[in-house]
């Protein structure tokens, strides 16, 4: 679905990504985790077109995107779900939800789709008519979740989604990604959480100082000695 080769990129003068390469295959979860600061979220915003690429090249089933605009990533089938949620907080669940569907791609069947929505998160419903900005983290990153697919993505880009939540809201977060993988979504996960993402993701690339520093099967990785005791705490 994804195949990223060898890109780089930054903030001005400052480079985060030193030549990553990474492929998340059609409907599985690839999970890119690391600490705080390790490029994770630069890489997803280079991939969804809000950075541009120094060099390197970045290619969804097969056709090359890495120099066209973020809109047009949209329209090819990329949706971000951006750190810390970025809802409209001063528009309604109902407003933001279909603005996630504003794509050309995404207007055909929109109806369907929020229905499907309202039966992924059925809190959005109740909460249809409030301001997005009094929701709670939970809440809003479920609305974030779901403006993202209504999209309707084949890749969905998710950076730190449980980030700041509580257990049991972490949980259903995944439970959820865990479901959309079962429907075909592709999906690639940022998370500091590297046990959780291990546990429900099919491959992993672990990123250090804007590099891949480690990649494969999750309960590969699971037995390396570097992610024990770098990430694990073992």
């Amino acid at each position: 679905m994804l195949a990223v080769a060898d890109i780089r990129a930054g903030y001005g003068a400052v480079g985060i990504l030193h030549g990553i390469s990474f492929d998340a295959p059609k409907g599985r979860i690839t999970a890119l985790v690391g600490a705080n600061g390790a490029g994770k979220t630069t890489l997803l915003r280079a991939v969804a077109g809000l950075l541009p690429l120094t060099s390197g090249t970045i290619a969804l089933e097969g056709r090359h995107i890495g120099a066209e605009p973020a809109n047009r990533r949209v329209e090819a089938g990329i949706a971000l779900v951006p750190e810390g949620r970025l809802v409209f907080p001063s528009m309604s669940v109902a407003e933001n939800l279909r603005l996630g569907a504003i794509a050309r791609r995404a207007r055909p069947g929109m109806r369907e789709r929020l229905a499907a929505m309202h039966e992924l998160f059925p809190r959005l419903l109740e909460r249809g008519s409030q301001a997005a900005g009094s929701l709670s983290g939970g809440e809003q990153q479920m609305l974030a979740i779901a403006r993202g697919l209504m999209a309707r993505p084949a890749l969905l880009l998710l950076d730190e989604p449980t980030l700041g939540l509580a257990p049991a809201m972490a949980r259903l977060i995944f439970r959820t990604l865990e479901r959309l993988r079962e429907d075909g979504l592709t999906i690639v996960l940022a998370e500091q959480d590297v046990r959780s993402a291990f546990a429900l993701a099919d491959g992993a690339y672990v990123v250090e100082n804007g590099r891949i520093a480690l990649s494969g099967r999750c309960e590969d990785l699971l037995g390396d000695a570097r992610v024990k005791s770098a990430y694990l705490g073992i």
